[in-house]
């Protein structure tokens, strides 16, 4: 009890020294702003008001919310396979990442293209005459 009454502690400050800041003030924005949105849930047509508000038989708001989950959660399982592949090291993702040796030859030939006119007009006919992919 000392310590809080000769502190210089939080608990001091706010029973002992006088208050002069704003924080009423930004309490009652952030509720003001909370009040805000929860009116926009309940009188909106977004999916939360959909969730909250409408009877399930006359949408079928749960059965698309569980399609779209399943369809996100199979996009993270392959993203989540492919990243790991990188970072064993397969592919040339993989290869870029694990392999410094790899980067460096890559810098070392883009460096060289670069400075050889005869090799980018080669790559430039090559990407020009190249077909268009479906």
């Amino acid at each position: 009890m000392i310590a809080t009454r000769e502190g210089s502690g939080l608990i001091h400050s706010l029973i002992f020294e006088p208050y002069s800041g704003g924080g009423a003030d930004d309490i009652a924005a952030s509720l003001s702003s909370v009040d805000d949105i929860l009116n926009e849930i309940r009188t909106g047509e977004g999916v939360l008001h959909a969730l909250i508000y409408a009877p399930a038989e006359e949408e079928n708001v749960l059965q698309d919310m569980s399609a779209a989950l399943q369809e996100l959660s199979a996009a993270g399982g392959s993203l989540n396979r492919i990243l790991a592949k990188m970072e064993e090291g397969e592919g040339t993702l993989g290869l870029l990442l694990t392999d410094l040796t790899v980067f460096e030859d890559l810098k070392v030939l883009l460096g060289g293209a670069q400075r050889s006119t005869q090799l980018r007009s080669m790559i430039r006919m090559a990407v020009e005459g190249a077909p268009e992919p479906d």
